[in-house]
């Protein structure tokens, strides 16, 4: 009888600790998977803040840089190529408030300015597209779209198992009037992944705006990891869609060397 109960006692014992051991196992499993995604979480927002932080950063850049008024690129007047006369130079956002105000557009000058900073200021960050654009805050429609994407051609490797090289790589600016105020959400942004963005607001003076600060619009930076799109292909044929939906044109085109051509 004793001999029973002490055997009792011990398959009780063992049936505890067993249980013990599958409650630590569970806990320890519940903080390692915690743990791994507490890790992801904080490494992705401490991604999105600098991605965040390097758009706005990069925003300010470019509205607030000294260009040529010209439209033209300053290496080009250091090594003679627009003769001997003496550049002249002005805030980026200064040439197109003058623009707006004038003509409630922007010059083909201010255009290949705006071009020539981009590619300056982002130059370093070759794997990325974006976009820079004016929206009207009160009338929902772009006063402005300028996009900068990579385009190449396919050259298939083994057409059998489907593998492809790009070849003849650039990046190609785009000034774009389009039609619709969702361009950008419909045919990129839903399809590229993510986008970080930099927005803040300013005002131009306009003949038909009876307040003295102005129209106000939305400035804007959208910046995501360059993808092949399809939207990228049809961007400057005017008769297909979604082409036609951004209406742009050609500015420029940059190669892998840093020789930029305007069309």
């Amino acid at each position: 009888m004793v001999k029973r109960k002490m055997d009792c006692r011990a398959q009780a014992a063992l049936t505890d600790a067993l249980f013990f051991l599958a409650i630590v196992a569970a806990i320890t499993a519940m903080l390692f998977f915690y743990m791994t995604s507490y890790g992801n979480g904080m490494n992705e927002q401490l991604d999105a803040f600098y991605t965040k932080d390097f758009a706005a950063d990069s925003l300010k850049v470019i509205t607030y840089v000294n260009v040529l008024r010209d439209g033209t690129e300053l290496q080009k007047h250091i090594d003679g190529a627009y003769g001997g006369d003496a550049p002249q130079f002005d805030y980026l956002l200064t040439l197109m408030k003058e623009d707006y105000s004038d003509t409630q557009e922007f010059s083909p000058q201010t255009i290949s300015a705006i071009a020539l900073t981009l590619n300056s200021v982002l130059k370093p960050f070759s794997s990325v597209d974006y976009s820079f654009y004016l929206l009207s805050e009160s009338e929902k429609k772009f006063l402005f779209l300028m996009l900068s994407v990579h385009t190449g051609v396919l050259t298939p490797d083994d057409p059998e198992k489907k593998k492809y090289s790009v070849d003849d790589v650039k990046r190609v600016f785009y000034s774009c009037k389009p039609i619709n105020q969702d361009v950008l959400s419909k045919h990129i942004n839903s399809y590229v992944g993510q986008v970080d963005q930099s927005k803040g607001k300013i005002s131009f003076l306009d003949p038909d705006v009876t307040d003295s600060l102005g129209r106000p619009f939305i400035i804007g930076l959208d910046v995501w990891i360059s993808r092949d799109l399809p939207v990228i292909k049809d961007l400057g044929d005017q008769l297909t869609q979604p082409g036609k939906d951004f209406n742009c044109s050609v500015i420029m085109s940059c190669g892998d060397g840093g020789e930029c051509i305007f069309s």
